[in-house]
């Protein structure tokens, strides 16, 4: 019953059939639309009435707490429910492609069972035909802005509130500033871009 569980922030006409439920906290951008998760695994034909509630009172306890005045307690806070580390990661994936579809959209979460750990992780990453600089829209097009700032309302695909209330601990925005250090130094660095554009050059 704990796991595994995987869903998604995504369109409802890919593999999850728009099948799933809403979350209790509306995006921060447009507080009258509202984020939807869609099951991915067990399909949304096979996943039981028991799974399903499980796993959305869990993600629902997750953004109570992280919403609540006690979210960055680094016990009982969001980390209690989430793993800090894939976030992080997924963050900076998204930020330096500034992908334009990233945090809104093709966006996959999993949960293990208790047994292996049984916190929330973000990922697997996927579908960025349209980040690097390839939309020509939403500020993808520009090199300075930050994407989980999603600034058009209007649109139906917002972020959920997630990346604005975690940057507000100082622990999470510190852990995110030494991940992005050491990433620049070694598979982020100016040398590994170079040796690798060089390398795709040549095929």
């Amino acid at each position: 019953l704990t796991g595994g569980y995987i869903f998604k922030i995504d369109k409802p006409t890919g593999s999850g059939g728009g099948e799933g439920w809403e979350s209790d906290f509306p995006p921060p951008a447009n507080p009258g639309m509202s984020i939807f998760y869609q099951y991915e695994y067990p399909k949304a034909d096979e996943i039981t009435l028991q799974q399903k509630e499980y796993i959305s009172d869990y993600v629902n306890n997750f953004e109570t707490t992280l919403a609540g005045p006690d979210f960055d307690d680094p016990e009982n806070g969001f980390r209690k429910y989430a793993d800090e580390g894939s976030f992080i990661d997924n963050f900076i994936v998204n930020e330096i492609s500034k992908n334009v579809d990233g945090y809104r959209l093709s966006t996959f979460l999993h949960k293990e069972r208790e047994s292996l750990g049984g916190k929330l992780r973000i990922g697997p990453v996927w579908d960025y035909d349209i980040a690097w600089h390839n939309a020509n829209y939403y500020g993808g097009e520009e090199y300075t802005g930050w994407s989980y700032e999603f600034p058009f309302p209007d649109d139906y695909w917002q972020v959920p509130f997630w990346w604005s209330r975690m940057l507000e601990d100082t622990t999470f925005a510190n852990n995110l500033m030494c991940r992005w250090t050491f990433l620049r130094d070694d598979l982020l660095s100016d040398a590994w871009f170079d040796q690798y554009i060089d390398s795709i050059a040549l095929v």
